[in-house]
């Protein structure tokens, strides 16, 4: 007489089907308790000159804290010269602190020599796009934070 094997198959086991399953649901959890730092919005106004620059971005870099890591704080002008300052999604805000503001806004320049593309011209002033060097200092308090117009002459 032959023998049967009685045993069910390997899938079927306790055993072996809690940890199929538990391998199945560990990955839907994952980054599930990532969590955003608090932030409060941020606004503010922008000229340069007596022009509204309209697509300069503003960025606010953080001094004696830092932001989460791969994010920045990032605002883009708007065609009244208003701005706000964001990281995570447009109009959500920045933690409070300290921190230097660098503007830059691209226009489209004449190019080097006849025939070539337009180039494409920071027109700030230099010392404006760079934290090292800007003299655009801002506080972000704990509630809405309206920035005190910047004005680059």
């Amino acid at each position: 007489m032959k023998s049967v094997n009685a045993s069910p198959p390997l899938l079927f086991r306790p055993r072996s089907l809690s940890l199929l399953l538990g391998l199945l649901f560990v990955p839907a959890f994952v980054g599930c308790g990532e969590s955003k730092v608090p932030v409060v919005p941020v606004t503010g106004k922008l000229t340069v000159g007596t022009e509204t620059p309209v697509g300069a971005n503003i960025i606010l870099h953080p001094q004696g804290h830092t932001l989460p890591e791969g994010v920045s704080a990032t605002g883009k002008v708007g065609e009244d010269g208003n701005f706000s300052v964001s990281i995570y999604d447009l109009g959500e805000g920045v933690p409070p602190g300290e921190y230097i503001a660098t503007v830059q806004w691209f226009k489209i320049g004449k190019p080097a020599a006849a025939g070539d593309d337009p180039l494409t011209v920071d027109v700030i002033p230099k010392k404006y796009s760079s934290p090292g060097t800007s003299p655009l200092k801002v506080t972000v308090k704990s509630e809405p934070t309206q920035l005190e117009p910047i004005v680059i002459r």
